[in-house]
Order: structure tokens, then C-alpha cells, then sequence
């Protein structure tokens, strides 16, 4: 099979072409740049407030069940919209992150007054 010659813009032209593959290359960066950094300081900051690879071993735990679970949605979110289920996929995201963080940011205060009151 005769392979077709590619011109620079092919990618982009696509893109423009098709708004929904936009929207998931979009949507796969915020994950990326939301998810990262958790991924790397997750087994630092679960060492240090919480003390224990088990707990480590929990979390991690939750992030797969979480994912299979959302796999099975998935099924179940094809009869909406694509935008509503992309806007409020990356919004469901972000409050998990703020989320975490809220909690981390008081247990983290918490722990520092009761440090102090010693």
C-alpha cells in the first residue's frame, strides 16, 4: 500500500475540522497538568502526614477503583451531550483536586498548632 504524502498542517487542519478532537486534547492536557503533580509529590506527602506505605497503598487503591468506576460510566454517559460530559468531567476533576488539597492544607495546619501548643 502506497503510503500518502503528509503535509505540515494535517494535524492542525483536523483540529480545526473537528471541534470534539480539540476538546479531548484539551481535556487530556488539563488532566495531565492537574494529575502530575500529584503523582509525584502523592507518596511524599502521604509519608509525611499520614505516616505509612499502607496508607500509600490505599489511595492508590482508590484511584484504580475510582477509575474502573468511571469506566462504567462511561457506557452510561453516551446518551449526553459530549460537551456536558467533557465540561463536567473536567470540573468533577478539579473539585477532587481542590478537595484534596483543602483537606491537606488544614490537616497540615492542624497538625503545626498542635505541634506548637507543646
Amino acid at each position: 500500500m502506497p503510503r500518502q504524502p503528509v503535509d505540515g498542517q494535517s494535524g492542525l487542519a483536523i483540529l480545526r475540522r473537528r471541534r470534539a478532537v480539540l476538546a479531548l486534547l484539551l481535556l487530556a492536557f488539563e488532566v495531565d497538568l492537574l494529575y502530575y503533580p500529584v503523582d509525584v509529590a502523592l507518596p511524599i506527602h502521604v509519608a509525611h502526614v499520614f505516616g505509612g506505605p499502607s496508607i500509600l497503598e490505599a489511595v492508590w487503591t482508590g484511584f484504580g477503583v475510582g477509575a474502573i468506576t468511571g469506566s462504567f460510566l462511561v457506557g452510561l454517559l453516551q446518551r449526553l451531550p459530549q460537551r456536558a460530559v467533557l465540561v463536567g468531567a473536567t470540573a468533577g476533576w478539579a473539585l477532587a483536586i481542590l478537595a484534596t488539597l483543602t483537606l491537606a492544607v488544614t490537616r497540615t495546619r492542624a497538625t503545626r498548632r498542635a505541634l506548637a501548643v507543646r
